[in-house]
């Protein structure tokens, strides 16, 4: 009996968060303020950041609460907004309307540090315009503030290989040990029977270890490719008794 265990374990990445309160704007009506500080939003939602509006900040803070954050320009008050909502980013927008043309700076803060860690500008001309425009803007700032993706990881592709080579070869000696004990009943020399027998079982044990050995590094590959565990990490093992082999992935997981 062949048994192999796989322990996989992958933690995915904690969505980032940002708290994003009303903008400062100049010459426009603080309706029309919220309304594209909300369309901001809605872009960065769709390319899968988490954004605390406004009006959800006014519900966990309290109004009062939040003019005093908000009204407060020192790196303490954003630290101190942050650490309330839960939020280590700080959205600020600033927007003006110079006659018909819109523009704006929207700047992503650290609470933590009080560095600036995605800046983006915008401009347009007409209301139309602009609502593109922070969309376009949005999946530009998305695209700074999330990290990088990882390299592929390509280790377990020779342990993959290399498994599957010994199980063919396993299977060889199997075929081989098969073979040999059809003969045997055929055979009418004693000796030349025990020989067979004798090597059938070599071949049969041989059979075995490869078939086990091969199926281990298959299932450590396996664990390698899921996980991004290095060869260090897991390794494979096997056991070989009369009745078969017990295969299993021994390493450290997270």
């Amino acid at each position: 009996m062949l048994t192999t265990v796989l322990v996989m374990l992958a933690a995915a990445p904690a969505p980032i968060r940002l708290a994003a309160p009303d903008w400062t704007t100049v010459n426009m009506n603080a309706d029309l303020g919220s309304f594209y500080a909300g369309e901001f939003a809605r872009a960065l939602r769709a390319e899968g950041l988490e954004v605390i509006t406004a009006k959800d900040i006014q519900t966990l803070l309290g109004v009062d609460r939040q003019r005093q954050l908000l009204g407060c320009t020192e790196s303490s008050c954003i630290a101190e907004l942050g650490s309330a909502l839960g939020c280590e980013r700080v959205l600020n927008g600033q927007l003006a309307q110079l006659d018909d043309t819109f523009r704006g700076t929207l700047r992503v803060i650290s609470s933590l540090s009080g560095l600036v860690l995605a800046e983006e500008p915008v401009e347009a001309k007409g209301q139309k315009a602009l609502v593109s425009a922070l969309e376009k803007a949005a999946r530009r700032m998305a695209k700074k503030l999330k990290p990088p993706p990882p390299p592929p990881n390509l280790t377990w592709v020779p342990v993959v290989v290399g498994g599957t080579a010994v199980t063919v070869a396993g299977a060889v000696f199997f075929g081989a040990a098969a073979s040999n004990a059809s003969k045997i009943s055929a055979q009418s020399d004693e000796r030349v029977a025990v020989r067979l027998a004798d090597e059938g079982k070599a071949f049969e044990t041989t059979a075995w270890i490869m078939a086990g050995v091969g199926a281990a590094a298959i299932a450590t590959g396996v664990v390698m490719a899921v996980t991004g565990f290095p060869p260090p990490k897991v390794s494979p093992t096997v056991s070989v008794t009369s009745n078969g082999a017990s295969v299993g992935v021994s390493g450290v997981f997270p």
